[in-house]
């Protein structure tokens, strides 16, 4: 019977992990064939572009957050993937900053969140380290593709996670004496 359970785990693993892929795909075809049929650079606005950035947060960027190694890894890597597409898509660079300014908006509220509980409970709880190790290891490959555009985003990136080594330091020194 655990054999079983086990191998249940894992194919339902696989097939978020799919599901991952899956919105990577859409997002790509959404965002690159299916934007304005008459014209080609025209960035997706009004409600398509509400419509792209839900299916963004609902799979991709839901499953950054996911306890599953393989699952956060394999939606990290679906999102490396939409902010550097493949040359042979010629993505729109309105839809690219689209994207990439999401997803920096994404991970500075992420460290922003860590940032305000550390400050208030004067301690970084484990979930907020386990929160920042994940967007660490993202940022780690994202931050040099985030759009030009979003260079506000990257600096505010950069700071924040400034602020975490300095109120990491502060709340090591109080602990040492």
């Amino acid at each position: 019977m655990e054999q079983s359970s086990g191998a249940d785990r894992s194919n339902a693993n696989a097939k978020v992990r799919q599901l991952s892929k899956c919105a990577h795909l859409a997002l790509l075809h959404y965002l690159i064939l299916g934007n304005n049929h008459n014209d080609n650079n025209a960035a997706v606005s009004g409600q398509h572009k509400k419509q792209a950035l839900k299916l963004l947060d609902e799979t991709i960027l839901a499953l950054f957050r996911d306890a599953r190694p393989k699952v956060r890894r394999a939606a990290q890597g679906n999102c490396l993937a939409l902010l550097q597409p493949a040359p042979q898509h010629q993505f729109n660079n309105g839809n690219a900053t689209i994207v990439s300014n999401h997803v920096g908006e994404y991970s500075n509220a992420v460290l922003e969140n860590v940032i305000s509980h550390a400050k208030k409970s004067g301690v970084f709880a484990k979930e907020d380290v386990v929160k920042v190790l994940h967007i660490l290891r993202f940022l780690q490959q994202a931050l040099p593709l985030l759009n030009a555009s979003a260079s506000k985003q990257s600096s505010s990136i950069v700071q924040n996670l400034l602020s975490l080594v300095f109120l990491n330091g502060n709340s090591t020194n109080h602990n040492d004496g």
